[in-house]
């Protein structure tokens, strides 16, 4: 996170949101398919 967020606008805030929740639903997504994979964060 940066320290300037109070800069970012709302829109991006809100398309910054979607984008983590959904690389976060695809990484759980791996894991449910490869439990044995472990996951580089």
């Amino acid at each position: 996170m940066k320290d300037d967020i109070m800069s970012i606008s709302e829109q991006e805030k809100a398309q910054l949101f979607q984008c983590e929740r959904r690389m976060a639903i695809m990484i759980a997504a791996k894991q449910l398919q490869a439990p044995k994979v472990p996951i580089m964060v």
